[in-house]
């Protein structure tokens, strides 16, 4: 009976084990053809380390391949590896370019990143302008504000400033990968 039981286990555990290959080895196929989702999927399992041994090198090379076709969670993953030197060498610069892409294109969680970056002045120059605009836009489109975070950047910031942060945000719209792509 307990031979049998563990005969059992082992069947078990063998059988989930050959299916997570074979979901990897399909995702694979489907991510080496170009579908952005699955690039994105097999990028996520080598940076976390499910289904396959983590490999944070590998893990951007899925990213950057459904981040270039424009697909903004891979955009937002690349941006992430790079601010953190997570399979390449910590670049914030590049980061920035990542997490402009997708915030270009409508992204709340990438506008949110590009607020703390050029206020904090990592990877790009101090823009106050830049970093309340970016505010604006993501307050506008989660419905959520940080009064005193504003309040603490308004300080910081000329009525002139605040004036061409406010227009700057009443003026932008998304945009699509198409104008985006070759910058």
């Amino acid at each position: 009976m307990k031979f049998r039981a563990l005969f059992v286990a082992f069947l078990l555990v063998c059988s989930m084990a050959l299916s997570q290959e074979l979901k990897i080895d399909v995702c694979r196929k489907a991510a080496e053809r170009g579908d952005v989702n699955e690039q994105r999927y097999l990028g996520m399992c080598y940076y976390e380390g499910n289904y396959v041994p983590q490999d944070y090198f590998e893990a951007v090379k899925w990213f950057r391949k459904a981040a270039e076709q424009g697909y903004i969670p891979a955009q937002l993953n690349l941006g992430e590896c790079y601010a953190k030197g997570h399979g390449v060498q910590k670049d914030l610069l590049e980061s920035v370019k990542w997490y402009q892409k997708a915030a270009e294109q409508g992204d709340d969680a990438a506008q949110g990143h590009l607020v703390m970056m050029y206020s904090k002045q990592e990877g790009v120059p101090r823009d106050y302008v830049l970093a309340y605009m970016w505010d604006l836009i993501w307050c506008e489109k989660t419905g959520h504000t940080d009064a005193r975070y504003i309040a603490n950047l308004l300080k910081k910031m000329t009525p002139e400033q605040i004036e061409r942060g406010q227009e700057l945000a009443r003026n932008w719209k998304p945009k699509k990968w198409a104008e985006l792509k070759d910058k």
